[in-house]
């Protein structure tokens, strides 16, 4: 993204006077300089599966603190170099001491999905194991930058936070889940059924159910682990097992068939401003 649209951007922001304080500023342009220290040549295209889902496969989530970068030997081959982390709040595996970061020490290409950290900074992160042991991290890790090397905080920390609230709570009732298989599902389908489901009063924020599937990545059960109410839940139940659509497989081996009785967790949430359910 050129310089100058991110910084037309925050100085209409500005003047069009949205509550901007100067330390918000001060934010803003911290998080553009982290985006502009990138160099960008490509877009960058990774899926973001949700945090439900995110949890289920990777074998290290946490938020950490980069203790210090340095060059990495193992991987000469490769752009990679390395950060020690300290930790700060771990929410699924064993916590890594340290991780290779996918870019180098002076310049990283967000174009190839590499990412550049420095030390000081928090993030929020997914991360899947090599079958060395090692930990590699690019930005289709789907990372969240939660604050800066001096401790404020990003336009992406809310958003961290969010989905901390959401790792909290499966950490607290389902610390054993795992699946080696990712499970996808079809957006669209979602979103029409979404809609249908509108004009509702819940008092549930968020619902949770587990799903079991066959070979051929079809749902023939569901179970309510933390429901909106009977009315809904049924609804949802129903499209689940009748109209749902989805795809599965795993890192190595993507195909459109997983092992019979299969389980993954779903979560749901509801908008009291839409009145309607969602992802």
């Amino acid at each position: 993204m050129p310089a100058f649209f991110l910084f037309g951007i925050i100085y209409n922001l500005k003047i069009n006077q949205v509550g901007f304080s100067h330390s918000r500023m001060r934010v803003c342009l911290l998080f553009l300089i982290s985006l502009l220290s990138i160099q960008n040549a490509v877009a960058c295209s990774c899926g973001a599966p949700n945090v439900t889902g995110r949890y289920m496969v990777e074998d290290f989530i946490g938020v950490v603190a980069i203790n210090s970068i340095e060059e990495s030997e193992y991987y000469q081959e490769k752009r990679v170099y390395k950060a020690k982390l300290d930790s700060v709040q771990t929410f699924k595996g064993a916590f890594p001491d340290s991780v290779f970061i996918s870019g180098t020490l002076e310049k990283s290409y967000v174009g190839q999905c590499e990412i550049s950290v420095r030390p000081g900074q928090k993030w929020l992160l997914y991360l899947q194991q090599e079958k060395n042991g090692h930990y590699i991290l690019s930005w289709c890790d789907n990372p969240l930058f939660i604050s800066g090397s001096s401790g404020e905080p990003t336009p992406l920390a809310d958003k961290a936070q969010n989905q901390i609230e959401k790792l909290s709570y499966l950490k607290n009732n389902f610390p054993n889940l795992h699946s080696e298989f990712r499970i996808y599902y079809d957006l669209g389908i979602y979103s029409k059924f979404f809609v249908n489901v509108n004009n509702l009063q819940l008092d549930m924020e968020s619902a949770y159910y587990m799903l079991t599937f066959n070979t051929d990545v079809e749902v023939y059960s569901v179970e309510i682990i933390k429901g909106f109410g009977e009315k809904v839940d049924q609804r949802i139940i129903q499209f689940l097992k009748t109209d749902s659509l989805w795809h599965g497989g795993n890192l190595s081996n993507p195909e459109y068939s997983i092992p019979y009785e299969t389980q993954y967790l779903i979560n749901m949430n509801y908008s009291k401003e839409l009145k309607r359910v969602g992802f």
